[in-house]
C-alpha cells in the first residue's frame, strides 16, 4: 500500500513538472517574440532615418549645384545694366534672369559684353516646363533662343527666385539673391524639400 502511493506521489510531480515547463517555453517565445519586435521596429526606423538623411544630402547637392552654377556666370555682370530678372515670369511663378558678361575688350580697352564668346548675346538661368531641372540658355541679341539653349545644370530644383535690392530692401546694394529649392519624394511617398541661398556680389 505504501509502494502504490510513492507511484502515485511520484506520477503526480512529473506531470506538475512537465506543466510547468510547457509555461516556461511559452514565456521564452513570447519574450523571444517581443524582444524581436523591438529590434525589428529599431532598425526599420533606422534604415529610414538614414533613407532620410541620403535624401538630405542629395537636395542639397543638387541646391549647390544650382547656386554654383548661376553665382559663378553671375558674380562677372553689372547689376545695373546688364542683368534682367523677371520676377515670377517662369513655370509655377518661378523667376528668370539673363544678363551678359565681360568677353573681352575692344580696340580703346572698353569691356565687350555678351556670353559664350559672342557679343551681345545672354546666358538665361530658368527651370524647365516640368519644374524639375535648372536650365542654361544662350539668347541671341534679340533675346531669342540661340546655340546652348537649354543645359541642364541641376535636377529635382522645383522653384527658383532671383531678388536685388529693389525687389527686396534687405538684399545689400550690388548684390542679388538667389534661392533654389530642391524636392524629392521619400520611399513613403512623402515630398520631402530643403532650400538654399546665396548673395552674389557682383564685380562690374
Amino acid at each position: 500500500m505504501t509502494y502504490d502511493c510513492e507511484l502515485v506521489t511520484n506520477k503526480n510531480s512529473s506531470n506538475s513538472r512537465r506543466a510547468f515547463t510547457l509555461i516556461e517555453m511559452m514565456m521564452v517565445i513570447s519574450m523571444f517574440s517581443v524582444i524581436m519586435g523591438i529590434v525589428y521596429a529599431a532598425l526599420r526606423t533606422n534604415d529610414v532615418y538614414n533613407g532620410l538623411i541620403q535624401i538630405q544630402v542629395d537636395l542639397y547637392r543638387q541646391n549647390q549645384r544650382a547656386l554654383s552654377s548661376i553665382s559663378e556666370e553671375l558674380k562677372k555682370s553689372n547689376l545695373a545694366t546688364r542683368v534682367t530678372i523677371q520676377d515670377g515670369a517662369g513655370v509655377n511663378n518661378t523667376d528668370i534672369i539673363y544678363f551678359q558678361l565681360p568677353i573681352g575688350l575692344d580696340n580703346n580697352y572698353n569691356i565687350i559684353w555678351g556670353a559664350d564668346g559672342t557679343n551681345n548675346y545672354y546666358a538665361r538661368y530658368r527651370l524647365d516646363a516640368t519644374a524639375a531641372f535648372l536650365l542654361r540658355d544662350i539668347l541671341a541679341a534679340g533675346l531669342t533662343p540661340a546655340a546652348g539653349t537649354g543645359q541642364q545644370k541641376a535636377y529635382r530644383i522645383i522653384d527658383l527666385q532671383f531678388a536685388d535690392s529693389a525687389l527686396d530692401a534687405s538684399v545689400p546694394s550690388g548684390s542679388i539673391r538667389i534661392t533654389s529649392t530642391a524636392q524629392r519624394q521619400s520611399p513613403d511617398k512623402h515630398n520631402i524639400t530643403l532650400s538654399n541661398s546665396a548673395l552674389v556680389y557682383l564685380e562690374n
